[in-house]
């Protein structure tokens, strides 16, 4: 079986690459990134790679957070009362 790697998507680079540039030049000690993703979009890998390559082209580490992950509903109940 084969790796596929995924290339960033021109029109989400270019984005990506400008957000980063403008946080950069208001920041521009800054070293780390992070981006906060959906991780139900089906695009999320795109948006990933598309900014993982922006930020290497500025010399940023990207760090990413994956959000929108399903939780249980059991686990966010509250213990119940004693009686």
């Amino acid at each position: 079986m084969g790796c596929v790697i995924a290339q960033p998507e021109k029109p989400f680079y270019d984005r990506m690459l400008r957000r980063l540039e403008l946080a950069h030049e208001l920041m521009p000690t800054a070293t780390d990134v992070a981006l906060l993703v959906n991780a139900n979009n089906p695009t999320v890998l795109t948006i990933e790679n598309s900014m993982e390559a922006a930020a290497r082209s500025l010399g940023l580490r990207l760090h990413v957070l994956h959000a929108g992950r399903t939780i249980r509903r059991s686990r966010l109940r509250s213990p119940a009362s004693p009686n």
